[in-house]
């Protein structure tokens, strides 16, 4: 059981090791493999349609989930393919030795041809139509288990993996494209991995901390679904060296941002869609609640950068142009009135109070003119930067470069014109003026 339910959170390869070894070692190492990733078009607005019909509607979009993703899983281990990442409508895979990509490339066409074979889903909501694309990848990347003992993850990293998430974006449905020169490629021979019935007893106590955490802060499990109003977060991780990456920089970074979304209770998201006493009673509890619209604030930013509009974020309001067609009014019309109901979309909002309320930052204007409050090209508050409330004008010189607070002098209030120490205590928006002997 321990087993068929992790496999969505760690991979079965992973599973085998750590039962082989008896633990869970946090690291990243490299690895190299063909890839395959899929993405099933068609399921947003399924889920949608169906959630809003409550318990009743969760239970249809987990039978419909089994179903694709069982023949889908299936498909995988005919072609000896190992499941990574599951991930709602999409998922990535691996297939090891000299006919990886032989046996990569046939899963990927057997599963394409199962959803032209069966393109339409019929449910108690009407019939939904699905298609999937299909990306075939690989080279040497890493894998990585970042965490603690009270929480970890598998992630994959690497350019391989850039790769196919560029890639993606470039595909329609139905479509399916194999990596320029992959064909050219060795990769090694690995035994498929098993776990016998001893070790798959050890792994539910070694594994406790990849589980997903509950409300309670207790291991939840549940291999039917079950009925939780949520809103995701996908984080894009970028600035990192993709050749090769820093373990504890980003076992750093995993962990803060655990310990930020266990002090934060989340967002509400599709406001535009939730019944409204249902967001009330929710925006009413003892908690950080901040009901959202990410796809109207999605709208609304596409089309302020096609001039179609003029929009600012946080507004709750926006100016339409003059150059709009009529259901393009008729849509704009909509999403204005989700605005005005909850003035904005609270995405705005969800970030300014995870900043400025939970990391306790505060925003400070750097100038070089205090009279003008500009820089030396003449643009006024130039930049903004982020400083964490406690720290001093020497903390903003050091911000701003190395140099600058190795020799610092002293700073101008620009509002007061008062001259301010090294230790002052910077305050939510103070445009500042450090003077330096450089």
């Amino acid at each position: 059981m321990a087993e068929e339910v992790l496999l969505p959170q760690v991979p079965l390869h992973v599973l085998a090791r750590i039962a082989r070894e008896q633990m869970v070692t946090h690291e990243i190492t490299k690895t190299r493999s063909v890839l395959l990733y899929t993405d099933i078009s068609g399921f947003t607005p399924l889920t949608d349609a169906l959630t809003a019909a409550g318990k009743e509607g969760i239970e249809w979009v987990t039978q419909i989930l089994n179903d694709h993703f069982g023949r889908l899983s299936r498909i995988l281990a005919d072609y000896n393919g190992i499941l990574l990442k599951l991930g709602g409508d999409s998922l990535l895979a691996r297939f090891d030795g000299l006919d990886a990509v032989d046996r990569a490339t046939d899963a990927a066409w057997q599963m394409l041809d199962w959803f032209k074979e069966h393109p339409e889903v019929k449910t108690r909501r009407g019939e939904f139509a699905l298609s999937m694309k299909a990306i075939v990848g690989g080279g040497s990347y890493f894998e990585a288990i970042l965490g603690n003992e009270e929480k970890s993850d598998w992630f994959p990293l690497g350019e391989p993996i850039e790769e196919l998430a560029i890639a993606e974006k470039s595909l329609d449905p139905g479509e399916f494209i194999i990596k320029k020169g992959l064909r050219e490629e060795i990769f090694p021979e690995e035994a498929y991995p098993v776990i016998n019935d001893s070790e798959r007893e050890k792994l539910a106590g070694l594994t406790r901390a990849f589980l997903p955490v509950g409300k309670s802060e207790r291991l939840s499990l549940s291999s039917g679904g079950e009925y939780r109003v949520v809103a995701s977060i996908f984080l894009n991780i970028q600035g990192y060296d993709a050749a090769n990456p820093d373990f504890q920089a980003l076992n750093d970074f995993y962990t803060s941002l655990g310990k930020l979304l266990s002090s934060y209770h989340g967002t509400i998201n599709k406001v535009d869609i939730a019944p409204p006493e249902f967001v009330e009673k929710l925006a009413a509890l003892d908690e950080i609640v901040v009901p959202t619209s990410a796809a109207a604030e999605v709208a609304l930013r596409m089309a302020d950068k096609s001039g179609a509009i003029k929009y600012r974020p946080g507004d709750c309001d926006f100016e339409m142009g003059n150059d709009l067609s009529g259901p393009q009014k008729a849509g704009l019309e909509k999403i204005r009135s989700i605005l005005k109901a909850r003035d904005g979309t609270g995405v705005q909002e969800c970030i300014d109070r995870v900043v400025f309320d939970l990391l306790d930052y505060i925003p400070v204007f750097p100038v070089e003119d205090e009279g003008k409050w500009t820089d030396r090209n003449g643009v006024m508050l130039p930049d903004a930067y982020l400083m964490k409330k406690g720290s001093t004008t020497k903390d903003l010189a050091y911000m701003i470069h190395t140099d600058i607070g190795d020799s610092f002098l002293f700073a101008l209030d620009a509002r007061s014109k008062m001259r301010l120490g090294e230790k002052h205590e910077l305050s939510a928006g103070d445009v500042i003026k450090i003077a330096s002997t450089k």
